[in-house]
């Protein structure tokens, strides 16, 4: 179905009413607005506009909740004249927290990249210290945990959309961090959430000693390599149990 064309009209500015989609055709910095384009939705939208000294404004009527009136319906009030104001304060205050909220995400996405690479020495670990990796794997829940308790939302975000390429290790840190949002819901225990973390984060772990050719196989596996496929939980669980410190509960997930 192709795609409705807007009309754009011009108009004089002392014909702007509530509900008329107009175009500023202005630069993002020019204006107090979060957009340029809008619907409006106030008289004091109506006065910010107004104040910027602008003869005629664009409508666009197929996104107008209202035909465009003939004559002025708002008449300009002292009040009005700090609408001007108002909206450069709350756009600057968007800016601050829009931000913020980067820098945020910014930082648990470099934690939660740095948390997928020490899943990968846990991986390489397991056979040589295996001690050493089990305390690892035991840092990496603790990490996310906090960070889910503090920045869930980001963390969340970023398991959602997933970040950088999706391999195994990517993988492991996205079942932890859901397997620890299903544990804080049922309530769980501090120790019942670090038994199921450390199993969410070792689930897969026997995927490392598959070879890259099937783990890496676009086409159709043959009953040979599914069956080698199949084998990685048997190899995860025989891993995980040398190591004669992961919690039972964990080993059994």
């Amino acid at each position: 179905m192709a795609k409705e064309k807007e009309t754009r009209e011009k108009i004089p500015i002392d014909r702007l009413a509530k509900g008329l989609y107009v175009d500023l055709e202005m630069s993002w910095i020019q204006h107090p607005f979060i957009f340029s384009r809008f619907k409006i939705k106030s008289e004091k939208d109506i006065a910010a506009i107004r104040q910027l000294g602008l003869k005629e404004i664009i409508v666009i009527p197929e996104r107008s909740d209202i035909r465009v009136p003939d004559v002025s319906p708002v008449k300009q009030s002292p009040e009005m004249g700090k609408s001007l104001d108002e909206l450069w304060q709350n756009k600057k205050a968007h800016i601050e927290s829009a931000k913020k909220y980067r820098d945020r995400r910014i930082n648990v996405a470099e934690k939660y990249s740095r948390q997928a690479q020490t899943v990968r020495k846990i991986a390489q670990d397991l056979r040589s210290q295996p001690a050493n990796a089990i305390q690892d794997a035991d840092s990496v829940v603790e990490g996310l945990a906090s960070d889910f308790e503090y920045q869930g939302d980001l963390l969340t975000n970023l398991v959602n959309l997933g970040i950088g390429r999706q391999n195994y290790y990517n993988h492991s840190v996205n079942v932890t961090v859901l397997s620890l949002m299903l544990g804080a819901a049922e309530e769980l225990k501090a120790d019942e959430l670090r038994q199921i973390g450390v199993g969410a984060l070792l689930h897969d772990i026997g995927k490392t000693e598959i070879p890259s050719r099937i783990l890496g196989k676009t086409s159709y596996l043959t009953h040979v390599e599914t069956q080698f496929l199949q084998r990685h939980t048997i190899i995860g669980y025989e891993l995980a149990k040398r190591t004669q410190s992961v919690p039972r509960v964990a080993l059994e997930l």
